[in-house]
């Protein structure tokens, strides 16, 4: 499922069509998913809206530009505007049935090829990271806020805003797992429509780049057992 969404200024926008002729704010490019979603409303990119660039990552701020909506991660600036008391309309690409996936890991094909053990220690560890912090997430976010802080914590991030930001992607997490898979592992035919979507929405102007299987769909499922427990230590 995709991690962002698209906030409107106005809350009382009830259709994304109202935004025919309107101006998005753009941290760096706007999220393929949001393209995608924009065009099943019949809005087509570089036609029907103008993006402009906005800087600094504070959305209080920039919902005071001349702009109509902005690109956000569902987990970060919604909490950020509630927090504020700031009103605003929140369009989510999952309500329009648009294919998204968040938080992937890689490396690359060389260093795999090279280290296997390291890599698939990681990929282990991080999974049952994972498994823990979906069992305690209380504990896991007063863990990390810590360790945020002892590393100077220049972002200001807070245990509110990072429970807030656990809260909202554990769910998208475990709402976007098939029914009987473990989570966390690659599911190549969601790739290929996410891509194949994102193409037909017009989410690469330039032209689309080459679909290329560049990932190990066993990796990760090798890592759990029958009852979807990741497997630690190594069995």
């Amino acid at each position: 499922m995709p991690i962002e969404g698209l906030v409107t200024k106005d809350p009382n926008v009830t259709d994304l069509a109202q935004l025919k002729g309107k101006t998005i704010g753009v941290k760096g490019d706007i999220p393929s998913s949001i393209v995608a979603m924009l065009a099943k409303a019949g809005l087509v990119r570089g036609q029907d809206y103008k993006e402009v660039l906005v800087d600094g990552f504070d959305p209080v701020t920039h919902l005071q530009l001349d702009i109509d909506a902005l690109p956000v991660y569902k987990s970060n600036e919604p909490g950020q505007l509630d927090a504020a008391g700031v009103k605003y309309k929140l369009f989510d690409p999952a309500d329009t049935d648009t294919p998204g996936t968040f938080g992937l890991i890689y490396t690359s094909k060389q260093f795999g090829e090279d280290h296997p053990t390291a890599v698939a220690g990681f990929t282990r560890a991080a999974l049952r990271g994972m498994e823990d912090a979906l069992a305690d997430p209380t504990a896991a976010v007063a863990m990390s806020v810590d360790m945020i802080n002892a590393a100077g914590n220049q972002m200001f991030l807070t245990e509110q805003g990072e429970t807030y930001r656990w809260t909202t992607e554990s769910k998208i997490v475990e709402d976007g797992t098939p029914a009987g898979e473990p989570i966390g592992v690659i599911d190549p035919a969601l790739f290929k429509t996410e891509f194949d979507t994102y193409v037909a929405d017009g989410a690469f102007p330039q032209g689309a780049p080459t679909f290329t299987e560049s990932w190990d769909a066993d990796l990760a499922r090798s890592m759990y057992d029958s009852n979807r427990k990741v497997i630690w230590p190594r069995g």
